[in-house]
Order: structure tokens, then C-alpha cells, then sequence
């Protein structure tokens, strides 16, 4: 909740977070590729992910009822301490196939030792010295937001939604998608 003011008015324009829910099933997918895992009853469970950080490059917003293609490219991988690292770009394009985003993720897999290291996996970066005045808004996060946005997004990773698997992965208990926290800051 803001402090002391009303909420801003709702915005029908897109937010950079729908540009990513679009990507993340084939996201998902480039994964499960480069780390060998195949679905079904005998495969091998594909690693844990956590979602390091993601750049949207946009030029426009998504629009409503728009069919978009998706085209993914694992960019490089490296060793990690903790798994394996993984640089993805994603391009968005619409009907007309003309592309209007370009997302660039990087990826832990957490105890991934495939696939073996290549290509270009840049740093990531740290946040900037913010260049305007900010302004500080707290929200508490409703303890079902990590279900409710698994269903939307279609991003059912464990450490989002099973406490067991949260905690194997080095945190104290479930943590929220990093890009629902993303929406929630465009929506402000």
C-alpha cells in the first residue's frame, strides 16, 4: 500500500512484464533443451532455475488479442559454484513478423553441470546510481501471490511454490517470481 496517497489510476497499456510471460514457456523450454531433461514419466527433473536478471528492449507494448512468436537462443553457458549459468535472448515478434522486443535473461541452474561451458555469458550488472528523485512504497505481498502468478505466467518452478524446494536451493522459504515483483513496479 502507498503511504499516505491513492493508488495511481490503471494504465491499459501493456506492461514490459507481459513481453516476458509471453517468453517464458519457450524459456522454459530452451532450458529443459540445453540441459538434456526431457518430459515424461523416466526423464530426468530439469535443475532448478532462479532467474538471475532480465533486460526488456521494447518498442512497443504488446497488444490485446495479438499472436506473437517467440524465438529463444541460449547465448552461452559457464560454471558457477552453484550450477551452471545461462545467457538467453528472446525476440518477440507480432503478426506481421516484425520483432518489437528483445528480452536478455540470465539464468542460474542450480547443480547443473550440463551444458558444457561456451559461447558469451556477460556479467551481471549491477543496478545504476538512480539519476531522479525516488520515492519509497511498501507493499506486503500476499502470501498466495506465488501460486496466483504461477497460474497466470505459467512459471511453476518449485522454489516458487514448494517450501521443501525453496529451501534446498539456499533460501529460507518460498520467494516470489522476480518478475511479478517486475509488474508490480511497472504498475506503479
Amino acid at each position: 500500500s502507498r503511504s499516505g496517497t491513492s493508488p495511481p489510476p490503471f494504465s491499459a497499456a501493456a506492461s514490459p512484464a507481459h513481453a516476458f510471460v509471453l517468453a517464458w514457456r519457450s524459456l522454459r523450454d530452451a532450458v529443459t533443451v540445453a540441459t538434456g531433461s526431457r518430459p515424461g514419466p523416466d526423464a530426468p527433473e530439469p535443475p532448478p532455475v532462479v532467474h538471475l536478471s532480465q533486460e526488456i528492449r521494447q518498442s512497443r507494448p504488446v497488444r490485446a488479442g495479438e499472436r506473437v512468436s517467440v524465438d529463444v537462443d541460449v547465448l552461452g553457458a559457464r560454471r558457477d559454484p552453484r550450477g551452471t549459468r545461462l545467457a538467453v535472448r528472446s525476440v518477440l515478434a507480432g503478426e506481421d513478423g516484425s520483432s518489437f522486443a528483445e528480452l536478455s535473461s540470465a539464468l542460474l541452474l542450480i547443480g547443473a553441470s550440463v551444458p558444457a561451458p561456451f559461447g558469451t555469458v556477460p556479467a551481471t550488472s549491477a543496478p545504476g546510481t538512480p539519476t531522479a528523485a525516488t520515492e519509497t512504497v511498501t507493499h506486503v505481498l500476499p502470501p498466495d501471490l506465488p501460486r496466483r502468478y504461477a497460474e497466470a505466467s505459467g512459471d511453476d518452478n518449485p522454489i516458487h511454490l514448494d517450501r521443501d524446494r525453496a529451501v534446498a536451493a539456499g533460501y529460507p522459504d518460498v520467494i516470489a517470481h522476480g518478475m511479478s515483483v517486475v509488474a508490480l513496479v511497472c504498475e506503479e
